[in-house]
C-alpha cells in the first residue's frame, strides 16, 4: 500500500509541474485604446504612418461628432485619432500601432481576443503579415466587431498594426474623420518552462523509475 501511495505522490507531482508550464497567463503591455481618459495622448499607441507622417494619438472627446455617429466610449476602451476632436482627416491610409513583449513567453500558445471598430475600413497586421481580419463597411464605426489573433507571433517584441482607410467623402461638407477603437477582451499565453519546473519533472521521472523497479522486485 505503502508503494502506491508514493506513485500517487509522484504522479501529483509530475501534473503539477506540467500545469505550471502549461497555464496561460495575461500578456503584458497590451492594452485596450484610450485608456488614458478623453484628450490625453494615448501612450500604447501611435500613427506608425499616415499622409501626416508618425505622429501620436489623441483619445477621442464625447462632446458631439463624430461621437455619434462612432459607437459610443465605454469604460472598456475609447476612440483615437490624429487629434482629440477628430474632426476631419485626409483621405488615404493611417497605420495605428501598439507593440507587447513575449520574452519569457511560448510565442506559439498567445491568444488575442477582443472588438474593434474603424473609420472606415481597416485591417490587422501582426508583425507586416496581413491576418485576415478585416473590416471592410464603409459605416463599420457604428458598432464594435469581435476579432481573435491565434497565429503569427515571435519571440519578443511584437508588432501589432491597425491599417485604416479613410475614404474619400464628396457630401461630407469638410467633416471626414478617421480613428480607431480596441478592446482587447483577453490576451494570454503559456510562459516558458523556469529551470525549476525542468529540474521537478526530471526528480518526479527519477523517483517514478526507483518506485517501478522495486515494485517489480518484489
Amino acid at each position: 500500500m505503502k508503494k502506491y501511495r508514493s506513485v500517487s505522490v509522484v504522479i501529483w507531482l509530475l501534473l503539477g509541474a506540467a500545469m505550471l508550464s502549461a497555464t496561460p497567463i495575461p500578456i503584458p503591455g497590451l492594452y485596450s485604446t484610450g485608456t488614458s481618459g478623453e484628450g490625453t495622448i494615448d501612450p500604447y499607441y501611435w500613427l506608425a504612418a499616415s499622409p501626416y507622417g508618425s505622429l501620436p494619438l489623441y483619445v477621442v472627446v464625447t462632446d458631439g461628432f463624430p461621437i455619434p455617429p462612432w459607437v459610443a466610449n465605454d469604460g472598456s476602451s475609447r476612440w483615437i485619432s490624429r487629434t482629440a476632436n477628430a474632426q476631419t482627416d485626409a483621405v488615404g491610409l493611417y497605420t495605428f500601432r501598439t507593440t507587447f513583449d513575449l520574452t519569457g513567453f511560448n510565442p506559439a500558445t498567445a491568444n488575442i481576443a477582443g472588438q474593434w471598430s474603424s473609420d472606415n475600413s481597416a485591417q490587422i497586421w501582426l508583425n507586416g503579415v496581413f491576418t485576415g481580419v478585416e473590416l471592410s463597411y464603409e459605416q463599420s464605426y457604428r458598432s464594435l466587431h469581435n476579432f481573435i489573433l491565434s497565429g503569427g507571433f515571435q519571440p519578443g517584441v511584437n508588432t501589432l498594426d491597425f491599417v485604416v482607410n479613410n475614404w474619400n467623402c464628396p457630401g461630407c461638407n469638410g467633416s471626414n474623420p478617421t480613428g480607431l477603437r480596441v478592446n482587447i477582451v483577453s490576451a494570454v499565453a503559456e510562459p516558458v518552462p523556469e529551470p525549476t519546473t525542468y529540474a521537478l519533472l526530471g526528480a518526479g521521472l527519477i523517483l517514478l523509475g526507483i518506485l517501478a523497479k522495486r515494485m517489480r522486485s518484489a
